[in-house]
């Protein structure tokens, strides 16, 4: 019997842990876009398969969010980036089916998860109109397979030029 409550107390502090009341803890979206930059897709070869930003002639935008670890709570922390390009000489936009694949769009999740890849975004829309040299307006509807779970990121905000 002892055992059964023990088990009992593990999964409902386990099923704490991965609550999604995160009262208290800090929380940060970053709207971003830089300059001459490009995606990198993932390296098929590489252990880890993460998209990154390198130099290149498009305009990159990078959505992020983060809620920050807590020290009290091992392996807390999540962030959740979504990655896409787009041309350089463009002034608006509006992405879907294939002119969205060609967008480069990649997400990921660092967190403790079952994989921290990056995965390309397949289905939704990406568009956006810029205000000036320095601010987009952009709106996110897309969904993807995060390893073997759909997922969809919505997301709609003024990406600012990253310094």
């Amino acid at each position: 019997m002892r055992h059964y409550i023990l088990l009992l107390l593990g999964v409902l502090l386990l099923m704490q842990g991965c609550s999604s009341d995160d009262s208290g803890e800090d929380r940060r979206t970053l709207l971003t876009f830089t300059e001459n930059t490009a995606v990198i897709p993932p390296d098929p070869d590489a252990p880890v398969q993460i998209a990154t930003v390198g130099s290149g002639d498009k305009r990159v935008f990078r959505y992020e969010f983060t809620i920050d670890s807590d020290p009290q709570i091992a392996d807390s922390g999540f962030s959740e980036i979504l990655i896409f390009e787009v041309d350089a000489a463009l002034t608006s936009f509006t992405a879907t089916g294939l002119a969205l694949v060609r967008l480069s769009p990649y997400y990921r999740q660092s967190c403790f998860c079952e994989t921290n890849d990056s995965f390309p975004v397949t289905s939704g829309t990406i568009s956006g109109n810029r205000r000036s040299q320095t601010e987009w307006e952009v709106d996110i509807d897309v969904s993807f397979l995060y390893g073997s779970i759909e997922k969809e990121l919505q997301v709609s905000g003024i990406f600012k030029l990253a310094n």
